[in-house]
């Protein structure tokens, strides 16, 4: 039995381009990896090949889910033939922008690449088959800009800082209806991606700087949802940096200060009760 950790990432930076003739978007993007992480056992022996999961049917019905997907690539790339299961401990929300269904694929792909060993580039490509975000958590470290649909990432010295990540409660969001919000809002009109050094020189500078340079272009399709503008309010006289994550739903705030952390907690939990869900996590260093 292997035990494999997979993180969650928020989205400190994503800037979105226009559609492609392939349907799916350009991005830009700085991804951070949170400690938040589910938990996977996995299980693996010698037979005719399967995959099954366990501890994720609530979410996905069976053979749908991230982690069958990248199981059958795996096999169909390499031809070995093994018999795996997975129990997964979840915790990372669901639809909430965090990416716990692309870090599983990933970590269970990094466990299979043990066995019978891919090239790099092969896993990356394999990786962005199932999910854009999975090639961030094969390769990304703690931090990286990244880009194309996904699978151009460029890891970049990552910053151990505390987060307060907030989930509303009875809300989700689709990524598939985001993006067309979003290219409806835009109607053409994309502005260009930023230079990557600026964004880099920006996120090594205080979190309260990032407001001026930092930004999500999802933030545009959930402006109707107020809770979010309560959330930014709650939080505005603090030192550090308040957005969501990929699409939603999942709201965080930044800060080196560890008291600025505990006092948007605090204001959070007095104003919102339970309409939302929060966890108190850091960003990690690998």
């Amino acid at each position: 039995m292997i035990t494999a950790p997979a993180h969650a990432k928020i989205n400190l930076h994503l800037a979105v381009g226009p559609l492609r003739s392939d349907g799916f978007h350009a991005i830009q993007s700085l991804f951070v990896r949170l400690a938040l992480a589910d938990t996977l056992h996995i299980h693996i022996e010698e037979g005719a090949f399967s995959i099954s999961v366990g501890g994720i049917e609530e979410y996905c019905a069976p053979g749908t889910d991230t982690l069958s997907r990248a199981a059958r690539l795996w096999h169909e790339e390499t031809g070995c033939d093994v018999k795996i299961s997975v129990a997964v401990e979840k915790h990372i929300p669901v639809q909430s922008g965090l990416g716990g269904p692309s870090s599983d694929a990933a970590a269970l792909l990094t466990v299979l690449n043990t066995i019978s060993p891919l090239e790099t580039e092969r896993l990356l490509l394999l990786g962005s088959q199932v999910g854009s975000d999975v090639p961030f958590f094969l390769f990304g470290g703690g931090a990286a800009i990244v880009e194309g649909r996904g699978e151009v990432v460029e890891p970049i010295a990552p910053r151990p800082l505390p987060v307060l990540l907030v989930m509303p409660s009875s809300l989700s969001v689709s990524t598939a209806r985001a993006y067309e919000t979003l290219d409806t809002l835009r109607v053409g009109k994309v502005p260009p991606f930023g230079e990557k050094d600026a964004i880099v020189a920006r996120y090594n500078n205080r979190c309260s700087l990032w407001r001026d340079s930092l930004y999500n272009d999802f933030y545009a399709t959930i402006t109707d949802e107020p809770m979010y503008a309560a959330l930014d309010a709650l939080c505005a006289d603090l030192d550090g940096y308040a957005m969501i994550s990929g699409s939603g739903s999942c709201w965080y705030f930044v800060s080196e200060d560890e008291n600025c952390i505990a006092e948007a907690r605090e204001r959070v939990r007095q104003s919102m009760g339970d309409r939302v869900v929060w966890w108190q996590s850091h960003l990690i260093s690998q």
